[in-house]
């Protein structure tokens, strides 16, 4: 019985070490025009992703604002919206909390100190275009309107990895 035990156990940890792995597989979104979206943000305003095309880096971070680890990432994402907006970054969250949301993101966003718009994806139309498999899900987009980096889940680093794909690509000043 012990060792029955130990070889699921062993069995789910080679799992979970998959899973975890499989958050760094390649999109096949990277290098290609980022799908265009039309998305209204929780005040009503709408915005049209291939309207910011040669203007600025955009940050994807799909997500829900129930969710712990998709928290972390929005919180840590204000500090490069805080660092870079004037750089050239915009960051959106893209919220997946469905149709009824609206209040519960203001109310989260208020309590956080987010600055940064939250887009409201209720019908999923963005999160098919982006293929995304599971959240928290971040993709950047350079000024060409290429994807240049996609994650999958959250770690303690990430806001690091993120800052470092995000500088080389925002507008080089004279």
């Amino acid at each position: 019985m012990k060792k029955t035990r130990s070889l699921l156990l062993t069995m789910a940890l080679i799992m979970l070490a998959a899973t975890i792995c499989a958050a760094e597989e390649e999109s096949p979104l990277l290098g290609k025009q980022a799908p265009n979206f039309v998305l209204k943000d929780t005040n009503g305003k709408e915005w049209r992703l291939s309207s910011l095309r040669w203007k600025k880096v955009v940050v994807l971070d799909f997500g829900r604002t129930v969710c712990v680890p998709c928290r972390d990432t929005a919180k840590g994402l204000q500090g490069l919206h805080a660092k870079y907006a004037s750089k050239g970054l915009q960051v959106f969250a893209v919220n997946l909390d469905g149709p009824k949301a609206n209040e519960q993101v203001a109310d989260y966003t208020k309590e956080a100190k987010l600055t940064f718009p939250f887009l409201r994806d209720v019908r999923f139309e963005a999160a098919q275009l982006y293929r995304v498999p599971k959240i928290p899900h971040v993709v950047i987009i350079d000024r060409s309107g290429k994807v240049r980096y996609v994650h999958t889940g959250f770690n303690d680093d990430l806001v690091k990895t993120l800052e470092k794909e995000i500088v080389p690509l925002l507008p080089k000043k004279p």
